[in-house]
């Protein structure tokens, strides 16, 4: 890992982090190095519940951007890919130098690591789960979908870059109303990044569409997420 992870020169706080962030054996010592620890521990519990826990090892990693925090200049944000073994796509990980050292944005990083959006999209199942996505107007050519007329598609893309993946939302929602209704997000050259729970339908004919429950935030910051 401190082989891979930058961490010296004015990548040291940060880096050392990821080191740490990585080597950690087990999720609630990983937590220590998480953004808004506060918000993602449960998250971060139900997830090693069903995946396996331990280091991270990444194959290579770059920084793409460094800039000041708009509340404190001489406090950064850092904006990394990494590479993992067996993964062409590289993924998102960020450190954001809080008051109480760099923490690591913990919810993004995993779900485009495992590739989570795209298991979802692989074939129907009951439940609704919840995502990072980048949110744009799409368009959809087939007729499987019922009820086309009353209900918007959007392209969905995850924090790994892959997808796009279809989306509908009704058009009588309250999520549509509160988040798509007014404003630019239906504009075809606009993409949002939005914390989303999905649900999957199956028409009385058999076909299977994704479609919107809820809208969990406007933002992947994870200080951001309800209690």
């Amino acid at each position: 890992i401190r082989e891979v992870v930058p961490s010296s020169g004015h990548l040291e706080k940060p880096g050392t982090a990821l080191i740490r962030f990585f080597a950690a054996k087990t999720w609630q010592e990983r937590l220590k190095y998480c953004l808004a620890p506060e918000k993602v521990s449960k998250l971060m519990e139900a997830y090693y519940k069903e995946h396996a826990d331990g280091p991270i090892v990444p194959e290579d990693m770059e920084l793409t951007r460094m800039e000041p925090m708009e509340d404190d200049p001489k406090r950064h944000y850092y904006a990394f890919i990494i590479f993992m073994p067996g993964k062409e796509e590289g993924v998102p990980v960020s450190v954001e130098e809080t008051k109480a050292g760099c923490l690591v944005e913990w919810s993004t990083f995993i779900e485009g690591k495992d590739g989570l959006l795209n298991k979802f999209y692989k074939a129907y199942q009951k439940g609704p789960q919840t995502f990072r996505v980048l949110v744009r107007r799409g368009h959809y050519f087939g007729d499987d979908v019922p009820n086309q007329d009353r209900r918007s598609v959007f392209d969905l893309s995850p924090p790994d870059g892959t997808g796009p993946y279809k989306l509908w939302i009704d058009k009588d929602s309250v999520a549509y109303s509160k988040h798509f209704a007014t404003g630019d997000r239906t504009r075809w050259e606009i993409s949002s990044m939005m914390v989303v729970t999905l649900e999957w339908e199956k028409t009385e004919t058999g076909a299977t569409f994704v479609r919107l429950r809820d809208i969990v935030a406007d933002t992947w910051h994870p200080g951001m997420l309800p209690k």
